[in-house]
Formats: C-alpha cells, structure tokens, sequence
C-alpha cells in the first residue's frame, strides 16, 4: 500500500452499502490505495447511541478501526482545510443540492462530504445522480473560484469506468466485481454468470448503471471466461479488503465484534 499517496474520497451510501464499499475497497487495493474515510463519512458511518440506528453496523466500523491491520485509511483535516472546506461549500448555490435552501447547504452532509474532500485535494466519488448532487455545477464552482485543476465531484459510477475504460483494464474491473462475490467453495462459469448478473441489478438500484452495463458486456467479451472466474476466485481468497469483509460479516452473524483476528 502506498501509505502517502491520497486516494479518492468516497461517501457515505458507498461505503455503507457491501455492494458499493466492496467494488470501491478491492479497486482501491488493487491501485495499491488504502479506503480513504472522510471524518463526516465516519460520523455518519457510526451514529451516536442516541439514535439506536445499525448499533451492530456501528460497532463493526469501530471495531474495523481498531485491528492492528485495516485497508481503510482515516484521516483528519487541519485547520486550514477546515477553512478551506468551510468556504468551499459556503459558496455552492441551491443548483448544487436540489432542495436544499441556500442557506442550509453548509450543514448538509452530502455537502460537508465533498467540501472536505475537495479541500484535501483529492476527487469525492458519490453514489447520488444529478437529481440529489449536480456534480457538474459544484465542480463549476470550484474550479472557477479556486482556479483549482485537482479534486473534483464525480459520481462512483462514472468514475470506476474512467478507470478502467477497455481492453485490459476493463477486464481486470470484470475480475474485481466477480471478487466481490465469489464464493468460498467451487463456482462454475455458468453459476459465476448467474451471480454477476444478480450484482448487475443491484448495481442498476444504486445508481451505477453504466457499470452494470459495462461488466455485463466485458463478461461476453472476455477471452476465456474460466480464467476470469479463476483469478476472481483467487483474488478474494488473497485480497486484504475481502478478508475484512468476511470478518465485518462474521461478526454480525455472531453479534459479537471481537478484535482478536487483527
């Protein structure tokens, strides 16, 4: 892992959801990236007693935080990105965040979330499409205040597929999203067709159409499916993010969060 190089920033919706936080977590590690979590994405990931909402889902991200070896990286921000954040979302206009009145935008979450992402120089992937964040605007705004050529808004889906466009790359997302579901036994191709085209809709539900569409499409074209759903199947098996994935899970089978495994 490059422990200096900042990846993207991811919001709350991905990184809640098993779908989202795994296809972003096995990309990050394969980038060589730790998981970046924003402080207002861990705030939101574990709520306050008070709201007695996912308490297990809660103590699994503590729990996460505290092992000796984790693929997520936290960070904190200074006084001068508290600053700059602070500004940058003070001047988003109602177009940014549809609905919400102009002066609330600076204590919306999802604007919190981008500002301080922005503020650290560094993209902020969002799961929201353009009726909720109009990611073109607010990176409008940005870059012609800031005159800032670093750090944009853009949606998980668009980005992933930047990413990993064609040919191999766009393969190696096939291999990715098939790690994200292989099973700990056999697989066959046709049962490995079946379980990505399950993954397909739910992707479809988040709003990541285009990549439900672009894996449905790169499995066809792929040059020998058994190789594919082999170097998925090992991948899952050595990926880091995956073994906490499967210990997150275990833990909530048990509704126990034990830190030994760490």
């Amino acid at each position: 892992m490059d422990a200096e190089r900042l990846g993207p920033a991811f919001d709350s919706n991905i990184l809640g959801r098993p779908t989202g936080r795994k296809l972003a977590g096995c990309w990050m590690e394969r980038a060589g990236l730790r998981t970046l979590v924003l402080p207002k994405v861990w705030e939101e990931l574990t709520p306050g007693p008070e709201e007695q909402v996912g308490s297990m889902t809660a103590a699994g991200w503590i729990g996460i935080r505290n092992l000796a070896r984790t693929p997520f990286r936290w960070v904190a921000l200074n006084q001068d990105q508290l600053q700059l954040a602070y500004e940058i979302r003070s001047s988003f206009t109602e177009g940014c965040f549809l609905g919400v009145p102009c002066d609330r935008i600076h204590r919306h979450p999802d604007a919190i979330i981008t500002s301080q992402a922005l503020a650290l120089g560094t993209d902020a992937l969002v799961s929201g499409d353009i009726r909720s964040i109009n990611h073109y605007e607010v990176n409008d705004i940005v870059s012609k205040r800031w005159g800032s050529n670093t750090g944009f808004v853009l949606t998980f889906d668009d980005a992933i597929m930047r990413a990993h466009a064609s040919g191999q790359a766009a393969e190696q997302l096939l291999v990715i999203a098939l790690c994200t579901i292989a099973p700990d036994g056999d697989w066959s191709v046709d049962q490995a067709n079946n379980d990505l085209t399950e993954l397909c809709e739910r992707l479809r539900r988040s709003n990541a159409p285009m990549l439900a569409g672009h894996l449905e499409g790169r499995w066809w074209c792929a040059d020998v499916l058994d190789a594919v759903v082999e170097k998925a199947m090992q991948m899952a098996k050595t990926s880091d993010f995956m073994r906490i994935e499967r210990l997150r899970a275990d833990w909530h089978r048990r509704g126990v969060v034990d830190h030994s495994p760490g």
